[in-house]
């Protein structure tokens, strides 16, 4: 279609900025289910929820962002077919120009709900969407910074949808592009009424010797008490969050304290795994900081502040 009259509306849509919606959230998980469902016949084994939508309080166009991992692309014409009946329609590479995905849009009403971005196993943007996703969900300053600049763009390029989404490059190279941007802090716990306040790197350096113990929860009748060492925000509301950052800390070869649930995956120490967040395990196995370095600053917890 050469004539822009010829193209459905939902392809023509101009850029419009929502506030925050609660909901986001359970309709992604929602539809990341539904399309398990639907694509398991092709291998497919993990789908993510990922975009502003997939960020609490973050503002957005109201379109929710999934992404399906698989073996290849080969069986992307089968997909197609799959999905059809279900509002999905296919985006010709010859037409998104985009090599690293193949490219899905859900239309109901005449207007555009849901993106699938189809990616096959060991493509590197799979990892950077997580990237961007975890950090922006786990850092308010950059939340806001985003809101901000998305809110801007949306008003300068209201009826250009590709120009609004690169010049969101910057922004986003920025976050993902230093794989220690959110972990250049000072980690805090309260001891004893006192906020004890740690220089991370120093905690890097003497995480020297990290023996691996396994625990039995129920040996431990509030784990959270135990004193583990960690990087997270504690707010974070599940373990796939921290586990990405846990991910992305070992995969740089620096030392950092993990905790391993009884299926292997990550999960971070500095949330100290409540049991609440453990359904099913009976154990983990943990690397632990054997020294508990004297912190560089102590606070009351009334001048401390927020953690």
């Amino acid at each position: 279609m050469d004539n822009a009259n010829e193209w459905p509306a939902w392809a023509t849509e101009t850029v419009s900025i929502a506030p925050y919606d609660p909901t986001w959230q359970a309709r992604g998980e929602e539809a990341a289910k539904e399309l398990q469902s639907l694509l398991a016949e092709f291998g497919v084994r993990e789908i993510e929820h990922i975009g502003s939508t997939s960020v609490p309080g973050l503002p957005a166009k109201p379109i929710l962002d999934l992404m399906a991992r698989v073996d290849s692309l080969e069986n992307i014409g089968k997909i197609a077919e799959k999905l059809a009946p279900f509002d999905w329609h296919f985006v010709p590479y010859e037409l998104d120009k985009r090599a690293w995905r193949r490219f899905f849009v859900r239309v109901k009403g005449g207007k555009r709900v849901a993106h699938l971005h189809v990616m096959p196993e060991g493509e590197p943007q799979w990892e950077t969407q997580l990237s961007f996703r975890d950090r922006l969900r786990l850092n308010k300053p950059w939340r806001e910074e985003y809101a901000d600049l998305k809110r801007e763009l949306a008003d300068r390029f209201e009826g250009d949808r590709e120009s609004y989404t690169d010049a969101k490059a910057a922004f986003v190279h920025r976050i993902i592009g230093d794989p220690f941007a959110h972990f250049k802090h000072k980690h805090s716990r309260l001891i004893e009424g006192r906020r004890h306040i740690w220089n991370v790197e120093k905690l890097w350096r003497l995480a020297d010797e990290r023996p691996v113990i396994r625990i039995r929860l129920d040996d431990i009748p509030e784990l959270d008490q135990d004193c583990w060492f960690g990087l997270g925000d504690t707010s974070a509301p599940t373990i796939r969050h921290v586990a990405g950052h846990c991910k992305r800390i070992l995969d740089a070869d620096m030392s950092y304290p993990i905790l391993l649930g009884s299926d292997g995956a990550l999960m971070d120490g500095g949330h100290r795994a409540a049991k609440s967040y453990m359904q099913g395990d009976t154990a983990i196995s943990a690397v632990r900081f054997t020294v508990m370095p004297d912190a560089d600053i102590i606070l009351p917890e009334w001048q401390s502040g927020k953690e």
